[in-house]
């Protein structure tokens, strides 16, 4: 199995349905969403309930090989679909909001344009420029 094989639909939702089973921990775990992708929902909701660690239930064997999450996670990380650390740890994924990436792209445009201003030498808040 390879990344590729897993839908970037089918990733985020595993994500989001993670999240909506745990919602008061950091992101979703890269065990949670790799049992999630299993479609063993069962695990992840054991491990939302459980309280001590006598309680949490032992981590299932992978179907979806969790080298492979871990690809699937870095190519939506790199895209702006998904956040968290692809780096082999918990990963703490959380989907990004599309209403947020939106305000954040503008904010990106907003500033290029100001240090364009600036570089150019044309800036309104009269400091100099490098040019000058």
């Amino acid at each position: 199995m390879k990344a590729a094989d897993i839908t970037d639909a089918a990733f985020l939702e595993a994500v989001a349905t993670v999240r909506a089973i745990r919602p008061n921990s950091l992101g979703a775990s890269l065990w949670d969403v790799s049992a999630a992708l299993d479609g063993r929902l069962d695990y992840v909701r054991a491990m939302a309930t459980a309280r001590t660690r006598d309680e949490c239930p032992e981590t299932p064997e992978p179907v979806v090989p969790l080298k492979v999450v871990l690809a699937k996670a870095r190519k939506l990380i790199r895209h702006g679909l998904l956040t968290g650390c692809a780096c082999g740890c918990r990963g703490e994924f959380e989907v990004v909001d599309a209403a947020e990436e939106a305000e954040r792209a503008e904010c990106r445009v907003i500033v290029k344009a100001a240090v364009r201003e600036h570089v150019e030498g044309r800036c309104s808040h009269g400091a100099p420029s490098r040019r000058t």
